[in-house]
């Protein structure tokens, strides 16, 4: 019957859509069948473009392939055009994502699919490639992380670096290329010394080498090592085994015949990571190259390599390894807190590496919390409870009094202590702060304890930033283009919006990008002014010189302060040059004589 569906879908594709279309649908459902995806994923991957083309309809689908499959083409249906001009709408673009997928997540692993296919099959001609590129580094790769699908990641990668940045990405390439052959027979050796260490315990197992991505090392290139030489996984080994005790036998071998880095050794078997990766890593140094082994089971390699995939692995009748919700634990918490969590801080959480950039710490009655690297006391107390971070005065990490503020590493066992009498957290420590969660509940609680600071504080920041850009804010943000512009960042009134800027809940500078591009697109004051992509024009007729008769009077504005039509204006009686309009504020004013300053008005109507 899967297959009957498989071929049914296939056919309607190769019916229905262009050679090119067609490989592109090809491409993500190949994707799909290496990362062994179910039935119902293969068919929807077929089906995704003829039912955005309206090749095929609703009542068919929802027939021949049932309600699953609809219900997984129309969520791809609304992903399918997410914008990426700046920060707020790729908070959005996470916020979809990851509403995706608390619905159905085989909707964002098809997603992801396409992302693949469509960077592979790029036409520059009629494609953005740049924006392209950019959403699927910033948004597809690191969700697809997120998701434990760490080949689909690095291919998303390699392939956008590639496009971006040919010359340095296959500078790169031989680069790598070349020191793999410096290595290979060191390589070639270790494997074989490596099996016969399997072969002596009496372990079944396997033994194979596997290449770094060539972004991932161009990554660790330009933020922590200087040189190849200093990237220690560019070719690492991996020993699979078939028992958790086995892989510890197999690392005491090693470590008792070979030299290896203390520092760089891991136990991410007995401390998996917050998506359940586990394995063992160690580097050794032979004949004088240090060289990264990766000691892991069957089970957690399966895990490893196609992360919540291998929930629809399983035949039925099988018992699961995991359940989907704990493989995704990470999401629901930042569900529960999505309506307090800002787009940047979206954006910082999903930048975060699940491979290489996530601590644990340990309380000391042993609880277990996984954080960023480089988070501090101050996010392991709120990652306990928000009383816990509110109240925070100090911490004991492995016995010993630290400041609150200080980088905390794996394995660390820590303390914090409270006291009832404190006021609550500080404003600095969002300086300090890594996890979301942590910014998050900071950044509530000034919004519910400082309101009204955060309301003079915010409405300040926007006007003075409006009119920085050169406009009046009296004209950008009029009462109906306020309501537009609360609503739009899903605050009630006005006062909330003001409060979030003042709190940093809402970057000022997205308001006012969204603000202006608004007033863009209306005739604020019809013909009173004219409105060029820039500035507003005001045109001398609409300015009133109380007393005379406009029409004998010259009048000009001045460069300096660019006065606009609902500015309070004060005029300049110059030598010969007529009446020049300033803005009151305008500072130019103080070096000129008192006497020779008139009021002025903008006329209502001409």
């Amino acid at each position: 019957m899967g297959e009957n569906l498989i071929d049914i879908a296939q056919n309607i594709a190769t019916e229905t859509l262009s050679p090119e279309l067609y490989a592109r649908a090809m491409t993500a459902v190949e994707q799909l069948k290496d990362i062994k995806m179910d039935e119902i994923s293969i068919v929807c991957a077929y089906l995704h473009i003829p039912f955005l083309h309206e090749k095929i309809s609703e009542e068919k689908i929802n027939e021949t392939f049932g309600e699953d499959a609809l219900n997984i083409l129309l969520s791809l249906k609304k992903l399918h055009k997410l914008t990426f001009s700046n920060a707020e709408e790729e908070g959005e673009n996470i916020r979809k994502m990851f509403f995706a997928i608390s619905k159905d997540i085989r909707v964002v692993i098809i997603k992801l699919a396409y992302a693949y296919s469509n960077l592979k099959h790029i036409n520059p001609e009629k494609e953005n490639v740049v924006m392209q590129c950019e959403m699927a580094m910033r948004l597809y790769a690191p969700i697809a992380s997120r998701l434990g699908l760490y080949s689909l990641a690095s291919q998303i990668q390699d392939l956008s670096f590639k496009l971006l940045n040919p010359s340095a990405y296959f500078a790169l390439s031989n680069q790598i290329d070349e020191k793999i052959k410096e290595r290979l027979n060191i390589i070639d050796e270790l494997e074989a010394k490596l099996k016969s260490y399997l072969f002596e315990l009496k372990i079944e197992g396997r033994v194979y080498g596997r290449k770094k991505g060539i972004f991932s090392t161009y990554k660790k290139l330009k933020s922590k090592a200087s040189t190849l030489d200093n990237i220690y996984d560019i070719l690492a080994i991996r020993v699979i085994v078939n028992k958790t005790s086995e892989c510890y036998t197999i690392l005491g071998k090693i470590h008792s015949e070979m030299k290896f880095l203390q520092q760089r050794f891991k136990d991410y078997i007995s401390i998996p990571k917050s998506n359940g990766y586990q394995s063992l890593h160690t580097t050794i140094i032979y004949n004088n190259v240090p060289v990264e082994i990766q000691i892991r089971t069957e089970d957690m390699h399966r895990e490893a390599e196609y992360g919540v995939c291998v929930h629809w692995m399983y035949k039925e009748g099988r018992k699961k390894s995991d359940s989907l919700d704990e493989k995704l634990m990470w999401l629901r918490q930042v569900m529960d807190e999505q309506d307090k969590v800002s787009s940047s801080d979206l954006i910082d959480y999903l930048k975060v590496d699940i491979y290489e950039g996530e601590i644990f710490v340990q309380s000391p009655n042993g609880k277990v919390v996984h954080l960023p690297q480089g988070a501090t006391p101050i996010d392991f107390a709120y990652a306990i409870h928000s009383q816990i971070g509110d109240k925070c005065v100090g911490a004991k990490v492995n016995g010993k009094m630290v400041p609150i503020t200080s980088k905390l590493n794996s394995g660390d066992i820590v303390q914090i202590i409270t006291s009832p009498a404190s006021k609550g957290p500080s404003l600095d420590w969002l300086n300090y702060v890594k996890s979301v969660s942590a910014k998050s509940k900071i950044r509530n609680f000034f919004k519910k304890n400082n309101k009204e600071e955060n309301i003079k504080l915010g409405k300040t920041m926007l006007e003075q930033m409006i009119k920085d850009k050169g406009y009046s804010p009296n004209i950008i943000l009029s009462k109906d283009n306020l309501k537009n512009i609360t609503a739009k960042f899903s605050f009630v009134t006005s006062d909330d919006l003001f409060a979030g800027i003042g709190s940093g809940a809402v970057p000022c500078k997205t308001v006012v990008v969204y603000a202006l591009s608004l007033f863009k697109q209306k005739s604020v004051i019809n013909e009173e002014v004219s409105v060029t992509s820039t500035t507003i024009v005001p045109n001398e007729k609409y300015v009133m010189v109380p007393g005379l008769d406009d029409s004998s009077v010259m009048i000009k504005f001045a460069p300096c302060c660019k006065p606009m039509y609902g500015d309070d204006i004060i005029g300049y009686v110059s030598h010969g040059r007529g009446i020049i309009v300033h803005r009151k504020i305008c500072p130019h004013l103080l070096k000129y004589e008192e006497d020779r300053l008139i009021p002025l008005k903008w006329k209502e109507k001409i």
